[in-house]
């Protein structure tokens, strides 16, 4: 995997830098060049876990104390104002490596960092509170210079000035395995989105609806946010990755992108003062979504869909199941912001048997569990709902042991996070211990 991440780096580097980088090994006291940056998804969300150097001449050596890199995000969003944030990254490893990206103990042109990551680290996007959405850093810089310790040279001639271009050539991601493509419906609402297609056809369709930050957004006349966005900010990643995939028995998987967001009830964004959103268990684009998901359907070949979303996702999965009931194969409702008071008995009543899985924590301060998932799970019991499992926790915290505060604790992600655990297939049935993926699965077999 590394090694397809940095050959995919060089290839993106090399599209955009001259040919005397290929050719020219001779060496140079004064060297330059330019570095591109690949993004892993993780729990929190994406951080640069790697970058290629590419250079005007051979280096003989280096180390990770030889540099310091320090990032400049900036942003001027439309509605917002300039944003503009500095971070020092953490070098962790720093290598010499072939044209291919493989480590080599020979002179070479080309130098990979290692980054070190982690939650609230080397994130190539901002976050806009205001905007409430998550949004690329453009421009995106990097400063890249040798410290003290630093003793170059090339082809055994000592280095003296050392000079990388700050903006960032290309950019490679974890998302790069899922297609881009947008689609308009009979109503003129048009939907970007990701696609991920397994290497076997497969009859089984996933769709991801994302939470509210993950939204398309103008940033400014001709940028606009793009469905990976919506695949790294959250790890949907996961869902294209081998354990998923071999759970579920491959999966085409769909993660449309909102126009504004799922819990818009006019497409004007009007129940929002830019804070609170005033939902009324209506969306805008019901009808549009599910004639988008419908039409995905059929140009994969899907027999069966499954519907999972957080939040605002969560939201639209549950308008979904109230207005097309059985005509999916099951619902994964994370943090669900649905409110209660805003469901009927009667359509209440008409999903009480569908296959639903509710995930959420009990500390979550922005998705009320006391008005939004509780009461709503209380009443479908009190029905006899056949095929309801909820997957529900104290706090959302770490599982995997790597991340922890300084006195040795697990880190605490923020109460909201829930689909972390979905993505790290951790979820589990307070009532049958079922996990969220292998329920998924049984619910099409």
């Amino acid at each position: 995997m590394v090694e397809k991440i940095v050959s995919g780096l060089l290839a993106a580097v090399m599209s955009v830098m001259p040919n005397f980088i290929a050719k020219n090994y001779v060496g140079s006291p004064e060297i330059e060049g330019s570095y591109a940056i690949h993004a892993g998804s993780y729990d929190w969300g994406a951080s640069v876990e790697k970058m290629v150097l590419s250079l005007n001449a051979p280096i003989d050596e280096v180390s990770a104390g030889d540099f310091k890199v320090q990032t400049e995000k900036d942003n001027n969003v439309f509605m917002v104002g300039k944003v503009h944030q500095v971070e020092e990254l953490k070098v962790l490893d720093a290598y010499l490596c072939d044209k291919d990206g493989n480590r080599t103990d020979k002179p070479s042109p080309y130098v990979a960092l290692e980054i070190e990551v982690g939650p609230d680290k080397a994130s190539p996007y901002l976050v806009s509170e205001k905007a409430m959405m998550n949004i690329y850093a453009r421009p995106y810089t990097c400063n890249i210079t040798l410290t003290e310790e630093a003793d170059w040279t090339s082809k055994g001639i000592e280095v003296t000035s050392f000079a990388i271009d700050p903006a960032a050539a290309a950019m490679t991601t974890d998302a790069d395995v899922f297609a881009l493509d947008a689609y308009t419906t009979s109503s003129g609402v048009t939907y970007d989105y990701a696609a991920y297609t397994p290497d076997q056809k497969s009859d089984t369709l996933v769709v991801w609806l994302h939470g509210l930050c993950e939204g398309k957004t103008l940033l400014k006349e001709g940028e606009e946010t793009d469905p990976y966005i919506t695949c790294m900010s959250a790890e949907v990643t996961a869902l294209a990755g081998e354990e998923f995939q071999s759970i579920i028995g491959g999966a085409n998987i769909l993660v449309p992108q909102c126009p504004s967001y799922w819990m818009d009830a006019d497409g004007k964004s009007s129940n929002t003062d830019g804070v609170v959103i005033n939902a009324d268990g209506t969306s805008y684009y019901t009808e549009s979504l599910h004639e988008m998901i419908d039409a995905y359907k059929t140009q994969c070949g899907a027999e069966n869909v499954l519907i999972a979303g957080c939040s605002n996702g969560g939201y639209m999965g549950m308008v979904l199941a109230t207005t097309y009931a059985d005509e999916y194969d099951g619902y994964v409702l994370i943090c669900e912001a649905m409110p209660d008071q805003y469901l009927t008995d009667a359509q209440l009543t008409n999903i009480k048997d569908l296959p639903l899985y509710f995930v959420y924590a009990e500390d979550d301060p922005v998705v009320d569990p006391s008005l939004h998932e509780e009461p709503t799970i209380a009443r479908l019991r009190a029905m006899g709902a056949s095929n309801l499992h909820v997957s529900v926790t104290d706090h959302v915290v770490d599982l995997s042991g790597q991340y922890k505060n300084a006195d040795g604790t697990a880190h605490q992600y923020f109460g909201h996070n829930s689909w972390i655990y979905f993505f790290n297939n951790e979820t589990s049935c307070t009532d049958c211990g079922a996990d969220a993926w292998h329920w998924m699965a049984e619910q099409i077999r």
